[in-house]
């Protein structure tokens, strides 16, 4: 019998935020997750790994969304390269979606450890 005849499968957005939100703070440099100023309200409302993130979904895709704050002294590009390997690569092997884009903004830099 295949899953086709058992019934279907439904992953909910907040879980997909919620993979997306781990997988961007386990890469070295990211400081932690930002809403920006527009996300602002529905950063209060989020609370937790999932702040800061937007997924999209598009037919059979997902597009992703996410605002970081990046550590001092790391370099940018190569952080927010190693994010969006990291959140692709996560999403698609936790939920067999495809992933079209992981569009990163870096809205702030931590000063946490740079004196």
């Amino acid at each position: 019998m295949s899953a086709a005849e058992i019934g279907d499968v439904k992953i909910a957005p907040g879980v997909l935020e919620l993979i997306v939100g781990l997988a961007a703070t386990e890469v070295e440099g990211v400081a932690w997750l930002s809403g920006g100023a527009i996300g602002a309200i529905s950063d209060w409302l989020k609370r937790g790994p999932a702040k800061g993130v937007r997924v999209d979904f598009q037919d059979s895709a997902v597009a992703v969304e996410l605002h970081l704050v990046i550590e001092y002294g790391s370099r940018l590009p190569d952080v927010a390269r190693n994010v969006q390997e990291n959140v692709k690569k996560a999403v698609e092997s936790m939920t067999n979606c495809t992933v079209n884009a992981v569009d990163v903004y870096v809205d702030g830099l931590s000063d946490r450890g740079a004196r």
